[in-house]
């Protein structure tokens, strides 16, 4: 795939996506939100976009041919771009972000009632 391929069909995924998965900020902040609870470790947004170029790096390991991994890498790199100019910029976004903890710990519920109970460990 050329260059000019690679570009054009990273600008037609972007196009497409926010229909389907909203507008990329305040999903990458939503991420970073769950990422911060499950980790304990303060995610931003930026750091959440890197990390998922970085996925599509790793990716490169299994199939250096399949285009998927650079256009999807051209794109969070991107996003990263506009991330950090816009890091301060969080007005919409916690409003986006309310109530996460209540759904995370409605699904944390759901799945420790599901689970079988632990036996002590005997040493």
């Amino acid at each position: 795939m050329e260059y000019r391929e690679i570009m054009h069909e990273a600008a037609r995924v972007f196009n497409e996506r926010n229909p389907k998965y909203g507008d990329m900020r305040i999903g990458m902040e939503r991420v970073a939100h769950i990422a911060t609870i499950i980790t304990g470790i303060q995610l931003s947004s930026h750091d959440i976009a890197l990390v998922l170029h970085a996925v599509k790096l790793s990716r490169l390991g299994a199939d250096r041919r399949n285009p998927d991994h650079y256009v999807d890498g051209v794109n969070y790199l991107a996003f990263a771009g506009e991330l950090i100019e816009s890091s301060s910029a969080t007005d919409g976004l916690n409003a986006a972000l309310s109530g996460i903890d209540e759904d995370f710990a409605k699904m944390a519920d759901q799945f420790a009632a599901s689970s079988p109970p632990t036996q002590p460990h005997e040493g």
